[in-house]
């Protein structure tokens, strides 16, 4: 868990850092391709109509929703296991 959070502090630290990340050929690439991943989203569901966004949407959450379950059902197996008494 500790990794976990200290990756994505990481991680946010170097893309809040900008301009000077962004000197770095391969952090630039990096982060380029993350935000046209953005864009090709938001493009897909520009092109839907209203019901098949909403059904798109629906089948997004859906997905959503059941790997945060099992996220925390791992998690909390694995983390916060009582220990039994003898």
């Amino acid at each position: 868990m500790k990794f976990l959070l200290a990756s994505i502090q990481i991680l946010l630290s170097v893309y809040l850092t900008g301009e000077m990340a962004r000197k770095n050929k391969k952090i630039n690439a990096f982060f380029s391709q993350v935000e046209d991943g953005y864009d090709t989203w938001n493009e897909r569901i520009r092109k839907l109509d209203i019901k098949k966004a909403v059904v798109f949407l629906k089948k997004i959450y859906g997905y959503i929703s059941i790997i945060s379950i099992l996220i925390f059902l791992f998690i909390s197996h694995f983390f916060f296991r009582r220990e039994s008494s003898k």
